[in-house]
């Protein structure tokens, strides 16, 4: 439902800013409505005119240049009700002309303002129907009334063509022409409700290949990849159907009803009500942007690929590609809680690469997980508003697989990996002239051993196609993963050319054979950035990393690692710290980690600024299902929780055994196994002081992995009570670990 509300939302918004004059139905001799003034038709390529008109009418058309000197014309008698007639296209460039059609030697329409150059259908869903006039660049654009180009020409439909007079009827045969579609150029006001994805990547283009470029803007926010495919290539494809028939998807024509056809999620819906209509038209590729759909429908990889090799075989056929593909260019999707099951989202992205792999002469993939991922609130977490670097990657990538002027069009992925020295070497491909990371140090990369729980890691790039990969803490690692979570903004590996990066790696898991478990990006460990990202189905939002209890806290230069440090001052004598997981009590981000079972210690550095003693007094992880209880872990080779650090201005490392923590963090109760700790919440690091004046600086957090599992630990030493409730409830584990222990030996 959420999905399907902000659908609805974007693409009533859409309706807003885009013009879409009702047409009544004409039968008298005309050109579709795919043609019209300031249109754009493919350069070098038979042009097609098609249309309607009497039987046995005589329909001629004449292409004149500026001085009115006919340079092509063709002939065709009308059949059927309807005519179509083709002649020699031009080449591209800044000339415009002008398009005469006569019916029985008499002039019916005239087409002005035509140009010849590059045209590419933009298709997908919300993302890539996401309006200009919204994105981030296209809303200060709108705001000082600035237009696009003159040579940039769009065919614009509306957001729901109209069908038999309605709007919310879907044909089931295939329709010749979309009611309400017209062309605009970049100079319309109309421009603002164009795709921002298409529109950037026209504008890239424009430039780099210094002709006009045209646009078929076509996409449905909520629509799933299957409402695109034709009913003649689902039937031609027996897996498929077969496949739909099972799952009670194909739809007979006998079965289809037009006025209750859910046009998201229905086979052939978008394709009749839209793609078919462009049929007569050469283009030059299609940029697709789509898939948010099919995670949430929980839609596997293996399907997608199937309907994505047969949209690109079938659309190679009605463009007249004849035996060749179709060249498509699509990118991955941006961060969202898809599903419970956050890791969907870089599996899929993966598995987008892995298409492209099997089709590299046709296929680009781009990647986007680096850009912000900001939101209009009306339009809902799922639509980042940054548009303009998603349509400029696209074509990028066009301009290597369409247009060979760039080296590596498509994401770098994993070529081979090798291990060795306790390092996993892994080489790319497609990495252009080497890879490259936007920032001194490599973020993004994890690694596991043989028990598949990763932990961050560290990188170097050891040549211009190979990253070594390593953890001190992990002697022989099994698998190595980069950008594999939800949000991985700061993962900052890139592919270069010419000395500038251009396309971000490609999130990947070397070995997803293991039984894995994923690392969560955890911004708060390094202490370098004050504000990280932050998933939830209605408040993601930039979050400050860390925040303080009785403290003020800041970004210090004065760090043990990395870039920054966490500063901590106050003048209370007790005060506490914690990184910013939670919404609420209860209510923790659907990125961030939760279980916390399958690490065996932390490990932090602290330094103490002051001149006197500060004692770290216990870390508290609270329970995410009650929100107050928590278990506090011992201080590694103790049985306290405790530490002090000293007044000496050095770095001190302070390091957690997880799996001996203490309910309450009373230390004389039972200590149990960091299975206690598999629905955490908020974790808190508290701290006690005699100064007045108490400066301290924390950084270098570090997990390190055990899938070692341990039963509740009877272990309590009378010794370390401190008052009678301690000593009493000491007695009572002893004596009651006494009689269980009577039963387990």
């Amino acid at each position: 439902m959420l999905k399907k509300s902000l659908c609805l939302l974007l693409a009533g918004i859409l309706l807003m800013c885009c013009y879409s004059p009702a047409m009544a139905a004409d039968t008298s001799t005309r050109l579709y409505t795919a043609y019209g003034d300031g249109m754009l038709f493919k350069q070098n390529e038979p042009v097609t005119l098609a249309g309607i008109a009497e039987n046995g009418c005589v329909i001629s058309a004449s292409l004149l240049n500026a001085e009115n000197n006919e340079l092509a014309s063709a002939q065709a008698t009308a059949q059927s009700n309807s005519f179509s007639l083709t002649f020699d296209g031009m080449p591209g460039g800044y000339d415009t002309y002008t398009i005469i059609l006569k019916a029985d030697g008499k002039e019916i329409e005239k087409l002005e303002n035509i140009v010849f150059g590059e045209l590419w259908l933009a298709s997908g869903q919300s993302n890539m129907m996401y309006p200009l006039g919204q994105a981030k660049d296209g809303a200060k654009m709108a705001a000082e009334g600035k237009k696009g180009s003159e040579w940039l020409r769009i065919y614009i439909e509306p957001p729901y063509p109209p069908y038999n007079g309605k709007e919310n009827a879907i044909p089931v045969e295939a329709q010749p022409e979309i009611v309400g579609g017209h062309w605009i150029t970049g100079k319309s006001n109309e421009v603002y409700g164009m795709s921002a994805v298409a529109y950037y990547f026209a504008e890239k283009l424009i430039k780099e290949l210094d002709m006009p470029v045209g646009i078929l803007n076509s996409s449905l926010g909520g629509s799933t990849i299957y409402s695109w495919l034709s009913r003649e290539a689902i039937d031609n494809d027996k897996d498929l159907k077969e496949y739909y028939v099972n799952a009670d998807e194909y739809i007979e024509k006998s079965d289809w009803k037009e006025d209750q056809i859910d046009i998201y999620n229905t086979m052939c819906a978008n394709y009749n009500l839209r793609t078919y209509s462009y049929r007569n038209f050469r283009i030059s590729g299609m940029i697709w942007y789509q898939g948010e759909t099919e995670l949430m429908y929980n839609r596997s990889t293996d399907r997608y690929a199937r309907e994505l090799d047969l949209m690109q075989r079938s659309y190679a056929e009605l463009f007249n590609y004849g035996g060749e593909r179709l060249p498509l260019i699509m990118t991955q999707l941006a961060a969202y809680c898809y599903s419970d099951n956050e890791f969907v989202l870089p599996e899929r992205n993966y598995a987008f690469t892995q298409m492209q792999q099997s089709k590299p002469d046709s296929m680009a993939v781009t990647s986007l997980y680096d850009l912000p991922v900001t939101y209009l609130p009306e339009l809902g977490v799922i639509h980042p508003e940054h548009k303009t670097e998603v349509g400029q990657r696209m074509a990028f990538a066009a301009m290597g697989l369409v247009y060979g002027k760039k080296i590596a069009y498509t994401v770098a992925t994993p070529e081979k990996t090798e291990i060795k020295d306790g390092s996993i070497y892994i080489t790319f491909k497609n990495t252009g002239d080497g890879l490259i990371a936007s920032s001194e140090i490599i973020r993004g990369f994890t690694v596991c051993g043989d028990d598949g729980i990763h932990i961050p890691a560290k990188a170097q790039i050891v040549s211009a196609d190979t990253v070594r990969v390593y953890n001190e803490n992990i002697a022989e690692p099994k698998s190595a993963s980069y950008a594999y979570c939800v949000t991985n903004e700061r993962a900052n590996l890139y592919a270069s050319e010419n000395g500038e990066i251009t396309l971000p790696v490609s999130p990947f898991d070397t070995n997803p054979d293991i039984s894995t478990r994923y690392w969560r990006e955890a911004t708060w460990m390094d202490c370098d950035d004050e504000k990280a990202w932050r998933n939830s189905y209605e408040n993601s939002a930039y979050y400050t990393t860390w925040a303080g209890e009785n403290a003020a806290l800041e970004k210090s230069k004065d760090f043990y690692s990395g870039t920054a440090s966490l500063n901590i001052k106050t003048n209370e004598k007790a005060f506490a710290v914690h990184p910013v997981t939670f919404i609420d009590k209860t209510d923790i981000f659907c990125d961030a980690e939760k279980d916390f079972s399958d690490y065996n210690t932390l490990s932090f550095y602290i330094k103490n600024n002051g001149s006197e003693a500060v004692t770290f007094d216990g870390l508290k992880m609270y329970s995410c299902k009650t929100g107050f209880e928590y278990y506090s872990p011992a201080v590694i080779g103790t049985k306290d929780i405790c530490a002090e650090i000293p007044a000496d201005g050095q770095w001190h490392k302070v390091t957690l055994d997880l799996d001996q923590v203490y309910y309450y963090g009373n230390e004389c109760t039972a200590a149990y196994s960091n299975s206690k700790l598999k629905y955490t919440g908020k974790i808190s690091f508290c701290f006690t002081a005699n100064s007045d004046n108490t400066d301290i600086n924390m950084d270098c957090f570090e997990f390190t992995a055990s899938n070692e599992k341990v039963n509740t630990r009877f272990d309590c030493d009378i010794t370390n009570a401190d008052n009678v409730w301690e000593y009493i409830c000491a007695l009572f584990t002893t004596v009651i670990g006494a009689v269980i222990s009577l039963f387990t030996k």
